[in-house]
C-alpha cells in the first residue's frame, strides 16, 4: 500500500487539476492516426497490446479527451496488473462507423456493488478514490461523447469512448418528444 500512496496522490492531484479546468480543454485536436502512435509510444514499455487501428480516413479528435481517458482507462488496468499477474490488456481505435477507442482487460469483472455508480460519481475502489472514471465521463460528455462499460464478465472488461450518434431528424422534432414523454 505503502508503495502506491504516491501514485494515488498524483492521480488524484491529477483529476483535481482536471476538475479545475474548463469543460473545453485548450479545444485542441490532432489527427487519429497521428494520436494512436504518440499513445503507443507513450506505453511501448508497459506491455499493452495495441490492435492496428481501423482507420479508413483519418479524423480530428480532441487531444485533451482522448489522452485523460486512454491513460485513466491504461493506468486502471495496469494497477488491476498489479493484482492479476498477467493480466493481457488490449487497446484500439476505429473511425468508422463512427469513432471509437477501447481498452480491455482479460481480468475479474467490476464488482456488483461498483456498477450502479460507475461513471456515475466517484466510486471506491482498492486503488484510489474512484474519481478518475467519473472524471473521465464527465469530461466525454462535455465534448459530445459517452464513456461506457461494454463488457463486464470474467475474462472481459472493456471500457469504450464514442462519440456520441447524432439525432435523427425523427428523434429532434417536438412531436415524438411529445409523444413518448422524453424532455
Amino acid at each position: 500500500m505503502r508503495r502506491q500512496l504516491p501514485q494515488i496522490s498524483q492521480r488524484l492531484a491529477q483529476s483535481l487539476d482536471k476538475l479545475k479546468r474548463p469543460q473545453h480543454e485548450s479545444g485542441q485536436f490532432v489527427q487519429a492516426s497521428q494520436w494512436w502512435k504518440s499513445l503507443q509510444r507513450n506505453y511501448q514499455h508497459a506491455r499493452v497490446e495495441f490492435v492496428p487501428p481501423e482507420i479508413d480516413r483519418d479524423l480530428p479528435i480532441p487531444k485533451g479527451l482522448f489522452d485523460s481517458v486512454a491513460d485513466n482507462l491504461i493506468a486502471n488496468a495496469l494497477q488491476k496488473r498489479g493484482v492479476q499477474p498477467g493480466l493481457r490488456i488490449i487497446a484500439s481505435l476505429s473511425l468508422a462507423p463512427r469513432i471509437e477507442f477501447t481498452v480491455c482487460d482479460e481480468g475479474a469483472p467490476v464488482p456488483a456493488a461498483s456498477l450502479r455508480d460507475l461513471l456515475l460519481g466517484p466510486v471506491p475502489s482498492d486503488s484510489g478514490l474512484g474519481i478518475g472514471l467519473f472524471q473521465a465521463s464527465e469530461q466525454a460528455q462535455a465534448q459530445g461523447y459517452v464513456l461506457q462499460l461494454r463488457a463486464n464478465r470474467e475474462g472481459q472488461v472493456c471500457f469504450v469512448l464514442q462519440a456520441e450518434p447524432p439525432l435523427s431528424a425523427a428523434e429532434q422534432s417536438p412531436a415524438n418528444k411529445d409523444n413518448t414523454g422524453a424532455t
